[in-house]
């Protein structure tokens, strides 16, 4: 059973990027949110890890890219 990265619950029924797991309470709270509201510093913040993989995923896209053109 995967863990939200937000609220950290155990979970089956998810939204999956990656490793990276969130339940759909949290997925409602973050469509939900706007920059101004009470907490949206602190979901930035839980979702670092999710920013993370994907800019490091995406740079490996792009190195494997320019190998390729090199060759």
């Amino acid at each position: 059973m995967a863990k939200c990265l937000i609220c950290k619950r155990k979970i089956e029924s998810l939204v999956a990027i990656g490793e990276q797991c969130i339940c759909r309470s949290c997925e409602k709270q973050i469509i939900g949110m706007k920059p101004k509201d009470k907490g949206y510093e602190e979901l930035l913040l839980q979702l670092k890890p999710l920013s993370k993989m994907i800019l490091s995923s995406y740079e490996k896209i792009e190195d494997r890219e320019e190998r390729e053109f090199e060759e």
